[in-house]
């Protein structure tokens, strides 16, 4: 065991850049075992990479629920926010009125 404040500090350290490796090293082996599946799935399926004009078509409608879900929220939420900032006057905590 290591003695010292210098000592100490060399062994912690030490732990830290070896557990970051270990952990770098893991999840590069998980991504490469992940990916690998993938290909292999997608080759059994003939599923193939997008493309531009494949992605554009699916992000404007993406893009538009999105939004649409944004402005649904906003308008049935603000007006329901306000009534309830009317109703809340003097102690939340309070059981009276």
């Amino acid at each position: 065991m290591p003695q010292g404040i210098k000592g100490w500090a060399i062994w912690a350290l030490a732990q830290a850049g070896f557990t970051l490796a270990y952990k770098l090293a893991y999840k590069l082996a998980e991504n490469a075992m992940i990916s690998w599946g993938d290909d292999k799935i997608a080759v059994r399926f003939g599923i193939t990479s997008p493309d531009a004009s494949t992605v554009f078509d699916w992000a404007v409608p993406f893009a538009l629920a999105a939004v649409t879900l944004w402005l649904f929220y906003h308008f049935t939420t603000h007006p329901l926010k306000k009534a309830l900032a009317q109703q809340s006057t003097g102690d939340r905590f309070s059981a009276t009125k």
